[in-house]
């Protein structure tokens, strides 16, 4: 195979290490293809950007109706004591009745007087007068509350701080939640650690490009649903964009990873429409979540269906690039290992290799979205309701639709991703035999030339030593007339 006419199998970052043979010509529309859609994403990126007018506006009537804590801070259990809530004497914990009373060091923070009590462990003050008094964040539980029960002496809480007018200074601090950081650093590092030692230099890339990838989600993709952008084309830029930053860090620049993006464009298009259409169809509000009815009752313009189609292209794009990669991959192992399989062949070997990664992944997808909403399903479980009505609620029908719709995706992309490879090898097979058939006929003239050349020769070779012997017998003549 030419070096001139196809990409070098070198540097290719796609899982697998040979990759596709593509011609100069296809090279060049994939690279115009490509070029084409990541111009178009940048100016939807620039011409969505969500505004800060708009922003802001959206946040100030958001806090206006949900109560958002001010700040949150970590802090420390610093004393455990159950008693009456009529009487602050201590008794015994079976004649507890109501309340189970905690006391919050917070750390970062200075509690003022007026907002909690002294500290009782971490700063004994009764015993050295010198020392100053601090205070820290009193609050009362039912001691039959899953809270109360959770708490002991030198555990790590988070407790939010409220300061808006007419909330009385000693309540202004509440428990918020158990503090987790410690954990989710360890987790992090883990994971990293793993990528690394097993992934190496591909398993850092995808490390990066997952980063890139939750960058756009919160630098674009989130402002722009909450400035109230049309949910479907902010889903569509901003899934472009995280197809082609997952895809280009964790595979390379390389017309292997061309393919596989423009198959994801495809897929992510098609799991649009079908979105768009079962979503009208089914009139979905976006209404599926505690969350979702914050928002509407904020009053902000968010496009709650967009939502839900952003959603559905978001969860998907994970194993939607992994399914073009790996279609891509497959073609490219098969011509490898048949060169002389054409395009039907090509085409029909991998898409058997992909029905089985098809059946794999989709199961995947489902169990996800399952998992996802395992409590909700639970809940209408112990309703007693049929299974028909917990399905036609919309917040398990969003889950269904979705997952569906996603699946599609994954679908199309094997025969999609699997043809442009195949067409890639095709054409680089029809360039390069064109290529050869015009290095032959080349060859042959050569040939030609080199023959008449040496025949010319030949033939003054042959005329020289006549040369020679009519010049001895004209001596010769001369010395017998002399």
């Amino acid at each position: 195979m030419s070096k001139e006419t196809t990409e070098p199998h070198v540097h290719s970052h796609s899982h697998s290490e040979i990759a596709v043979p593509v011609s100069k010509k296809f090279r060049l529309i994939l690279l115009i293809l490509v070029g084409a859609i990541l111009l178009i994403t940048s100016i939807g990126v620039a011409l969505t950007w969500p505004n800060s007018t708009a922003l802001k506006e959206a946040k100030n009537a958001a806090h206006d109706v949900i109560d958002f804590p001010n700040d949150q801070y970590a802090a420390v259990v610093d004393h455990v004591e159950y008693r009456d809530c009529s009487t602050s004497e201590p008794v015994e914990a079976e004649a507890r009745s109501k309340c189970n009373y905690i006391l919050f060091d917070v750390k970062g923070r200075t509690v003022a007087f007026d907002e909690g009590k002294p500290c009782i462990n971490n700063q004994p003050f009764n015993k050295d007068s010198s020392k100053q008094v601090r205070y820290c964040v009193l609050q009362s539980f039912d001691p039959n509350s899953k809270d109360a029960s959770r708490f002991e002496e030198g555990q790590n809480v988070v407790v939010s701080y409220r300061n808006t007018d007419g909330i009385d200074p000693q309540f202004r601090y509440s428990f918020a939640d158990q503090d987790r950081r410690g954990v989710l650093v360890a987790v992090v590092i883990l994971f990293l650690v793993t990528v690394i030692i097993f992934g190496a230099l591909r398993g850092m890339l995808a490390v990066a490009g997952l980063l890139l990838s939750l960058f756009i989600i919160g630098i674009y993709i989130l402002p722009a649903l909450v400035a109230g952008e049309n949910g479907l084309l902010v889903a569509l830029i901003g899934g472009t964009a995280v197809a082609a930053a997952a895809l280009y860090l964790s595979h390379g620049f390389n017309s292997s990873t061309h393919i596989a993006f423009l198959s994801s464009i495809g897929s992510v298009l098609s799991i649009a429409l079908f979105a768009q259409l079962f979503f009208t169809l089914g009139r979905f509000t976006g209404f599926v979540s505690e969350e979702a009815s914050y928002l509407s009752v904020a009053d902000i313009n968010i496009d709650l269906r967009g939502l839900l189609i952003a959603g559905a292209i978001l969860a998907s794009l994970g194993a939607l690039d992994d399914m073009t990669v790996t279609q891509v991959a497959a073609v490219s192992e098969l011509h490898n290992a048949r060169p002389d399989y054409k395009f039907a062949q090509l085409w029909k070997s991998a898409v058997r290799i992909g029905r089985d990664h098809v059946a794999s992944t989709v199961n995947t997808l489902a169990l996800a979205y399952v998992g996802t909403s395992l409590a909700l399903m639970l809940l209408f479980t112990v309703s007693r309701q049929s299974f028909m009505w917990i399905a036609n609620s919309e917040s398990v029908a969003v889950q269904i639709v979705g997952a569906l719709v996603g699946s599609f995706g994954l679908i199309i992309s094997v025969p999609l991703s699997t043809a442009l490879a195949a067409y890639a090898v095709h054409t680089s097979e029809e360039h390069e035999h064109h290529e050869h058939d015009h290095k032959e006929e080349k060859k042959v003239e050569e040939n030609e030339e080199q023959k008449s050349k040496f025949e010319s020769t030949e033939q003054e070779e042959t005329d020289l030593p006549d040369t020679e012997n009519d010049a001895a017998n004209k001596s010769e003549d001369d010395f017998w007339k002399r």
